[in-house]
């Protein structure tokens, strides 16, 4: 770069905050601040001025100057000077700054420069890769449905067959039937604006959703949405991609789809505790982990029967005498009975929380696929042999605990703590009612038999 040729330039050397689009806004700002002392100082001369006129100075008339007198015509000439350079030093400012927005380096934000949806053969960058300085966002290519529109084209025209407790489970299946690629599938999001989002793939890199996109009509992943989500030609004209997580549409914005208007009405955004809770039903299981649900990562869950400890060993002693299982030994009984020939990550795990044991079946991990089994829970090898290795298959009872969990489990013990806290300022708070009670109980005793013994 040559600066070996010029020493001075080592004095310039520092870190800078990178984009420098900062850089532009201080040198305008810079200029704006010379212009303001040009002009007061062009002020106090003037006052100054009118200050010897007021003294006696005589003002001779000048050829079109209106009465000045010639100092009073050069300061005129020199203040209009000085203005003329400071209008057109501002103007080139601001003819650099237009100038330099159309470029790489512009004083572009976030939101200008990834708005909040793209046409469909417009797709965004890869998810992560820097434009402008700024980070690509996710984005979601997805068909916009109205909900009974998608619950109609999924019941094939039956009412009734669809509902929001079973979608999942009908979509999934949908997916599952399919041959291209399960592990890609994606579920319909509910959007602010009261529409299902029918996502086919995010700008995700494994995705390689720029190749993909050009062959829309032939690609195989897209076209396996397209079944999976029962997608119709009334459809096909809202394929856009959108913006995730979709909290824009709560600030009533109106998506053009295809030059159509959309009116969003502002609603409450979703949410992360929201969308994955510390507990879920067992038909409603959460979805693989780590896969998107609204722009966001699905946490870990764990599906579980819960139980006491003396419960839970004595279900594996199951005739054994009594107190041959304890909290010293129980996994090894639970490794007896483990039967199936299934690798080493879905054995079954007990796990101790909050007081109880919580006696996992699996994960929602991609090697449980547990989309598929929980909708064979009854019936399911895995499942079934988890139940035979913690004695479950000898208590029925503990079928009704069985429910997905958030892990790890250590805001079990917080909420056992807080109940047993809260437990206690209960107890507490009836032993001091009951104490005030008491006194006002004797003192009342106390002055009635004092009025007695005054009235005898």
């Amino acid at each position: 770069m040559g600066v070996h040729h010029d020493p001075s330039l080592e004095e310039t050397l520092q870190w800078s905050r990178y984009p420098l689009d900062w850089t532009l806004k201080e040198s305008m700002l810079k200029d704006e601040r010379e212009a303001e002392e040009l002009k007061r100082a062009a002020m106090q001369k003037n006052e100054s001025m009118d200050e010897a006129r007021a003294d006696g100075n005589t003002a001779t008339a000048g050829d079109g100057d209106n009465g000045l007198s010639d100092n009073d015509s050069r300061f005129k000439n020199n203040f209009q000077s000085e203005r003329d350079a400071t209008v057109t030093r501002r103007d080139s400012v601001t003819w650099d700054h237009n100038v330099s927005g159309s470029s790489a380096m512009s004083l572009s934000t976030e939101q200008e420069t990834f708005p909040p949806c793209y046409p469909v053969d417009q797709p965004p960058p890869t998810r992560g890769t820097s434009v402008n300085g700024h980070r690509t966002p996710t984005y979601a290519l997805a068909w916009v449905c109205p909900r009974d529109k998608l619950y109609e084209n999924l019941g094939e025209g039956q009412p009734g067959i669809v509902n929001d407790r079973n979608i999942a489970d009908i979509v999934a299946k949908r997916w599952s039937a399919s041959d291209s690629g399960f592990s890609l599938a994606q579920m319909p999001v509910l959007g602010g604006d009261g529409n299902f989002y029918l996502i086919t793939m995010y700008n995700d890199p494994v995705v390689n959703h720029l190749e993909r996109v050009r062959d829309k009509f032939t690609d195989p992943l897209i076209e396996a949405a397209r079944v999976a989500l029962a997608v119709d030609q009334d459809l096909e004209k809202t394929l856009q991609w959108f913006r995730f997580p979709l909290d824009w549409l709560d600030k009533g914005a109106i998506l053009q789809v295809n030059k159509q208007q959309l009116t969003v009405p502002p609603l409450s955004r979703p949410t992360k505790r929201n969308l994955f809770p510390l507990r879920k039903p067992v038909d409603e299981p959460p979805q693989r982990y780590k896969s998107l649900v609204d722009g966001h990562p699905t946490p870990l869950y764990v599906l579980a029967w819960v139980c006491s400890p003396d419960t839970f060993f004595d279900n594996l002693e199951n005739g054994l005498p009594s107190e041959t299982v304890d909290d010293r030994n129980f996994r090894n009984f639970v490794t007896e009975k483990w039967i199936g020939d299934f690798p080493y990550e879905l054995s079954p795990l007990p796990l101790y929380a909050g007081g109880n044991y919580y006696l996992v079946a699996m994960f929602n991990k991609k090697a449980s696929d547990h989309l598929r089994r929980i909708r064979e829970r009854d019936i399911d090898p895995l499942i079934q042999a988890a139940r035979v290795a913690f004695g479950v298959d000898n208590d029925p009872s503990l079928e009704a605990t069985l429910q997905w969990f958030r892990f790890p489990l250590h805001w079990v013990s917080m909420e056992a703590n807080l109940k047993y806290d809260r437990e206690m300022d209960e107890r507490v708070a009836a032993m001091k009612r009951k104490e005030l009670m008491d006194n006002a109980r004797a003192d009342s005793d106390t002055g009635s038999t004092a009025t007695s013994q005054s009235m005898v």
